[in-house]
Protein backbone atom coordinates (compact mmCIF):
# COMPACT_ATOMS: atom_id res chain seq x y z
CA UNK A 1 0.00 0.00 0.00
CA UNK A 2 1.16 3.52 -0.75
CA UNK A 3 0.31 6.74 1.03
CA UNK A 4 0.32 10.42 -0.04
CA UNK A 5 1.47 11.72 -3.43
CA UNK A 6 4.26 9.78 -5.07
CA UNK A 7 5.55 9.46 -8.63
CA UNK A 8 3.56 7.03 -10.80
CA UNK A 9 6.53 4.69 -11.16
CA UNK A 10 6.59 3.99 -7.41
CA UNK A 11 2.95 2.94 -7.21
CA UNK A 12 2.24 -0.76 -6.69
CA UNK A 13 1.58 -2.68 -9.91
CA UNK A 14 0.41 -6.13 -10.92
CA UNK A 15 3.32 -8.49 -11.53
CA UNK A 16 2.08 -11.61 -13.37
CA UNK A 17 3.52 -13.43 -16.36
CA UNK A 18 1.76 -12.27 -19.53
CA UNK A 19 0.73 -8.91 -18.00
CA UNK A 20 2.87 -5.92 -19.09
CA UNK A 21 4.82 -4.37 -16.21
CA UNK A 22 3.19 -1.29 -14.68
CA UNK A 23 0.15 -1.46 -17.00
CA UNK A 24 -2.23 -1.93 -14.06
CA UNK A 25 -1.35 0.26 -11.09
CA UNK A 26 -3.21 1.43 -8.02
CA UNK A 27 -2.77 2.47 -4.43
CA UNK A 28 -2.90 -1.22 -3.50
CA UNK A 29 -2.67 -4.48 -5.46
CA UNK A 30 -3.90 -7.97 -4.72
CA UNK A 31 -2.30 -10.93 -6.48
CA UNK A 32 -2.84 -14.69 -6.34
CA UNK A 33 -0.92 -17.10 -8.59
CA UNK A 34 -0.26 -20.83 -8.68
CA UNK A 35 2.34 -22.82 -10.58
CA UNK A 36 2.34 -26.59 -11.00
CA UNK A 37 5.16 -28.73 -12.35
CA UNK A 38 4.93 -32.25 -13.74
CA UNK A 39 8.25 -34.14 -14.07
CA UNK A 40 7.88 -36.58 -16.96
CA UNK A 41 11.57 -37.64 -16.88
CA UNK A 42 14.32 -37.01 -14.34
CA UNK A 43 15.43 -33.92 -16.28
CA UNK A 44 12.40 -32.65 -18.28
CA UNK A 45 9.32 -31.01 -16.74
CA UNK A 46 6.10 -29.46 -17.97
CA UNK A 47 4.74 -26.35 -16.23
CA UNK A 48 1.27 -24.88 -15.91
CA UNK A 49 0.34 -21.67 -14.12
CA UNK A 50 -2.48 -19.22 -13.62
CA UNK A 51 -3.36 -16.24 -11.51
CA UNK A 52 -5.79 -13.46 -10.64
CA UNK A 53 -5.09 -9.88 -9.59
CA UNK A 54 -6.67 -6.49 -8.96
CA UNK A 55 -5.15 -3.01 -8.78
CA UNK A 56 -7.38 -0.81 -6.64
CA UNK A 57 -7.31 2.97 -6.99
CA UNK A 58 -7.39 5.23 -3.94
CA UNK A 59 -11.08 6.17 -4.13
CA UNK A 60 -12.34 2.92 -5.67
CA UNK A 61 -13.62 -0.25 -4.06
CA UNK A 62 -12.16 -3.72 -4.50
CA UNK A 63 -15.30 -4.97 -6.23
CA UNK A 64 -15.18 -2.16 -8.84
CA UNK A 65 -11.53 -2.76 -9.82
CA UNK A 66 -10.89 -4.68 -13.05
CA UNK A 67 -10.08 -8.38 -12.61
CA UNK A 68 -6.80 -9.24 -14.33
CA UNK A 69 -6.00 -12.88 -15.08
CA UNK A 70 -3.13 -14.83 -16.55
CA UNK A 71 -2.52 -18.41 -17.61
CA UNK A 72 0.17 -20.26 -19.44
CA UNK A 73 2.48 -23.18 -19.85
CA UNK A 74 6.16 -23.89 -20.18
CA UNK A 75 8.86 -26.47 -19.84
CA UNK A 76 12.00 -26.85 -17.74
CA UNK A 77 15.22 -28.78 -18.12
CA UNK A 78 17.26 -29.70 -15.03
CA UNK A 79 20.71 -28.38 -15.93
CA UNK A 80 22.38 -28.94 -12.52
CA UNK A 81 21.07 -31.90 -10.45
CA UNK A 82 23.21 -31.19 -7.40
CA UNK A 83 21.90 -27.61 -7.08
CA UNK A 84 18.41 -28.36 -8.51
CA UNK A 85 18.73 -25.58 -11.08
CA UNK A 86 16.25 -25.66 -13.96
CA UNK A 87 16.07 -23.64 -17.15
CA UNK A 88 13.28 -23.29 -19.69
CA UNK A 89 10.69 -21.19 -21.47
CA UNK A 90 7.22 -19.97 -20.39
CA UNK A 91 4.44 -18.73 -22.65
CA UNK A 92 1.73 -16.65 -20.94
CA UNK A 93 -1.56 -14.96 -21.86
CA UNK A 94 -3.55 -12.33 -19.98
CA UNK A 95 -6.63 -10.15 -20.50
CA UNK A 96 -5.18 -8.13 -23.34
CA UNK A 97 -1.66 -9.37 -23.93
CA UNK A 98 0.80 -12.20 -24.49
CA UNK A 99 4.38 -12.81 -23.42
CA UNK A 100 7.16 -15.36 -23.43
CA UNK A 101 9.91 -15.70 -20.86
CA UNK A 102 13.27 -17.41 -20.69
CA UNK A 103 13.52 -18.75 -17.15
CA UNK A 104 16.61 -19.65 -15.15
CA UNK A 105 16.16 -20.93 -11.60
CA UNK A 106 12.97 -20.80 -9.56
CA UNK A 107 11.33 -18.16 -7.37
CA UNK A 108 9.35 -20.77 -5.42
CA UNK A 109 10.60 -22.99 -2.60
CA UNK A 110 11.81 -26.14 -4.37
CA UNK A 111 12.48 -28.96 -1.87
CA UNK A 112 11.81 -31.91 -4.16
Amino acid sequence: MQFKDAPFYTEPYINLRGVPKMRYQGKSTYVMETEQRFDFTTRWSLMGFGGLAKAVEEYDSFSNAELIYNYGTGFRYLIARKFKIRMGIDVAWSNHDFGYYIVFGCAWNNRK
